[in-house]
């Protein structure tokens, strides 16, 4: 005694089987996390203008700040004609692949104008360091690639 195929069994059996893909698709998306490059986008774009300007006034500079990375320690050299000035700032490593490895630092420059902090507890691979800065009350920006090996 086996099932009738029929018309009906098929129209039956093609809309279980949808229902059972799309029950099996919500429950894969429902697993993958989603990484987004800011939580809070929205009110970052709205002072994205302001990001703009910074980019520009860093990029009027005659010399910028540069990293170095040498034994597991990133330094930051700020040019010599910031010497006279009062810098405030954050350095933020940024890991596009994962937000759970990204790293804040404080501005803390020395005497020199430099800066040196430890990578060791950084996994291998790209970072985005983004340099962001007050000097003399000009805003400034820099962001810039890091692979660590």
């Amino acid at each position: 005694m086996g099932i009738k195929f029929n018309w009906g069994t098929a129209i039956v059996l093609v809309i279980l089987l949808f229902f059972g893909s799309m029950a099996a698709r919500i429950i894969i998306s429902y697993q993958h996390e989603i990484n987004l490059v800011d939580e809070d986008y929205y009110t970052k774009e709205l002072s994205y203008q302001d990001h703009i300007d910074k980019e520009q006034n860093a990029s009027e500079l005659a010399e910028k700040p540069e990293f170095s990375i040498d034994n597991n320690t990133l330094y930051l050299q700020f040019p010599t004609y910031f010497q006279s000035s009062k810098i405030e700032g954050s350095i933020h490593l940024y890991r596009p692949s994962d937000k759970h490895l990204d790293h804040h630092y404080r501005l803390k420059l020395n005497n020199n104008l430099d800066q040196a902090m430890s990578v060791e507890n950084l996994q291998k691979g790209l970072y985005h360091i983004k340099l962001d800065w007050i000097a003399d009350s000009v805003a400034y920006y820099i962001n810039q690639d890091l692979q660590v090996n």
